[in-house]
């Protein structure tokens, strides 16, 4: 070995590959010879030791002497279980988890919402408080230990948001789908509300109205009520019942869909409830023109104010006989064709209840301070209604500034936690 040529000792800590360029015996002095490490799959690189340091990559190495160096690779975190995608109604929880390992300790995580951080979202798991539409989106969480971080695949969470106008809607179907009729729910598929039986009725899932209900032949149910009273025995009180709050609404209406069996009370009734426990008639009753078919039926409660804005507001659908639903005929139920009996079918699908908001003042509360000492601010007004949220510094008619716009209730999280004073107000939008 002559003075002017120097050998290069490559070496590797963890599971990489080194290659240098050009690949020489030994190397002429002042020439440059192009490290590059490249870490296995799961492993990062981290940086060189011994003749050098640092963590450029690829290093350019000057040949002045002979040298030695490490490449140094370390294990990224491992995600044994990523985030599902997830389907929620509006103003359910949605909560995102995940399972993942480190040999590094310790490890953390960030949560991001369309590739952004999540303040104070550094949990294994991370909650959607009352998603809303606007919360709909992909949820990705970043997995750090002092090797470098990896980050899971994308979790979609899809809010299921109801129609304009809607308080409450009963399609009994499975939630999540399970593809079978056969089985279904009795909770609502939005809003909140209770359905239940009445009158002595019991009741089974059957296929639903494949027209109008959007789920179509797949999955849909309906609610099949039988053990009906005898042809002239307890009129007006056997059927159905839907419990909901029509509080932060006027106007409100109702549509449903109905099918009976050829031996099923042609005429039905629908009652409401202001407090929960005494009913009264609506003005006319239904009357069904087919059998085996479902027809679309309906009530407008608009010109009932008192239903208006109540916490116990309940309706029933009830079988009627015909001489109150007519005002004429006999004091029986009788059927569409053929002779009545008390086991026949009566079968409901898409009970949906509307409203339309009230003009209700937002309440703002201050929640606390979130982690990252993010202070957030709570906001609640007519249920389901639309608010604006808006910031000034001063107080000027002409300052004030939009920050976000949701359907109450909903949070909002201020994470700039050095701005100057400022002054919260939110505005009733719709």
């Amino acid at each position: 070995m002559t003075p002017d040529r120097f050998r290069l000792n490559l070496r590797t800590n963890g599971n990489g590959d080194l290659t240098r360029s050009p690949i020489e015996t030994a190397y002429l002095s002042n020439s440059i010879v192009t490290l590059t490490a490249t870490p296995n799959a799961g492993w990062a690189f981290m940086g060189w030791s011994d003749d050098a340091s640092g963590t450029s990559n690829p290093l350019n190495v000057m040949m002045t002497t002979n040298n030695t160096i490490t490449a140094n690779f370390g294990l990224l975190p491992t995600i044994s279980v990523p985030p599902g995608d997830i389907t929620v109604h509006q103003g359910s929880n949605a909560t995102f988890t995940i399972t993942a390992n480190s040999a590094l300790l310790p490890f953390g995580y960030q949560w991001q919402f369309n590739g952004s951080p999540i303040p104070g979202a550094n949990a294994s798991n991370y909650t959607r408080v009352a998603a809303q539409g606007s919360d709909a989106g992909n949820y990705t969480v970043v997995v750090t230990n002092a090797v470098g971080s990896v980050t899971s695949a994308v979790a979609v969470l899809t809010v299921i948001v109801p129609p304009p106008g809607v308080i409450a809607q009963w399609n009994f179907n499975s939630f999540p789908p399970d593809g079978n009729s056969t089985f279904g729910t009795t909770a609502p598929a939005y809003g909140s509300g209770a359905a239940s039986l009445a009158g002595g009725t019991t009741a089974t899932f059957v296929t639903g109205d494949t027209i109008a209900d959007p789920a179509g032949s797949t999955d849909n149910s309906a609610w099949d009520t039988t053990s009906y009273p005898g042809a002239t025995a307890a009129n007006k009180t056997a059927g159905m019942r839907f419990d909901v709050s029509t509080a932060g609404y006027k106007n409100i209406s109702v549509s449903w869909q109905q099918r009976v069996s050829s031996q099923a009370s042609k005429y039905a009734r629908l009652q409401y409830t202001t407090n929960g426990t005494t009913f009264l008639d609506f003005p006319t009753a239904i009357a069904m023109s087919s059998v085996g078919s479902f027809e679309s039926k309906s009530n407008n409660l608009a010109a009932i104010p008192a239903v208006n804005d109540k916490t116990n507001f309940g309706l029933r659908l009830v079988t009627e006989f015909e001489s109150t639903a007519t005002g004429a005929g006999q004091a029986r139920y009788v059927t569409v064709s053929g002779g009545y009996s008390s086991g026949a079918d009566v079968v409901f699908d898409m009970v949906t209840i509307y409203g339309q908001p009230l003009s209700a003042p937002a309440t703002l509360y201050p929640l606390s301070f979130a982690v990252g000492n993010y202070f957030q601010l709570g906001v609640t007004g007519a249920a389901g209604s639309s608010y604006v949220l808006q910031l000034s510094t001063n107080l000027a008619t002409t300052n004030w500034l939009p920050v976000q716009t949701n359907a109450s209730p909903f949070i909002f999280t201020e994470s700039n936690t050095i701005a100057p004073q400022r002054f919260y107000r939110a505005l009733f939008l719709q």
